[in-house]
């Protein structure tokens, strides 16, 4: 019996697991420039059972996950540790690896201060979560340039005989696309 990955899998057309390699080799490229799986931050911010809807801090980040089948959530109102300007770090949605590119990278997302208390946070920000995605959302430092939204461009695999899980190359910096809507509302 076959316990590991079977990276030769990738190189089959008609299966997606090209689109999975490139997806794994994303993650890993995303711990390396945020060092999230080690962190010793790791906090449930948002958990709703019935719009099947997961939000999380780890480490620097903070990622949304959309399990539902068919619900895309505009305007979903996601907490944020601290305040400021907020981009796409990953999207599982993203063409590279097979999804539909619902997730624009074109604007920034914008904390705003909440007038109580919001999920044990003082801010917020809104988003677009369409259904069966993971998105993971950084904060940009002030005056920064940042580069994690290359994580979005991993389609070059290495050359036979490379290592099976090296990096993808750094690719050009995005935004993400903000919305206005109070949220959670599926979309028509």
């Amino acid at each position: 019996m076959h316990a590991g990955k079977q990276w030769s899998l990738a190189d089959t057309d008609h299966l997606r697991y090209r689109q999975l390699l490139l997806w794994d080799r994303a993650m890993m490229k995303l711990d390396d420039t945020f060092g999230f799986v080690p962190s010793p931050h790791q906090w449930v911010t948002h958990m709703d059972e019935k719009a099947q809807v997961l939000v999380f801090e780890r480490g620097p980040l903070v990622f949304v996950l959309n399990w539902h089948p068919s619900s895309d959530y505009e305007g979903f109102k996601v907490a944020t540790p601290v305040p400021g300007k907020w981009r796409v770090a990953l999207d599982s949605d993203a063409r590279e690896f097979g999804g539909s590119g619902r997730v624009g990278h074109d604007v920034d997302h914008f904390t705003q201060p909440s007038e109580t208390i919001f999920q044990e946070r003082h801010q917020y920000m809104h988003v677009l979560s369409p259904s069966r995605t993971a998105v993971a959302y950084y904060r940009v430092e002030d005056g920064a340039q940042p580069q994690p939204a290359a994580l979005q461009n991993p389609k070059q695999l290495p050359e036979e005989g490379a290592e099976a899980h090296a990096a993808p190359e750094v690719a050009p910096d995005v935004g993400v696309a903000a919305s206005a809507t109070g949220g959670p509302e599926p979309l028509p």
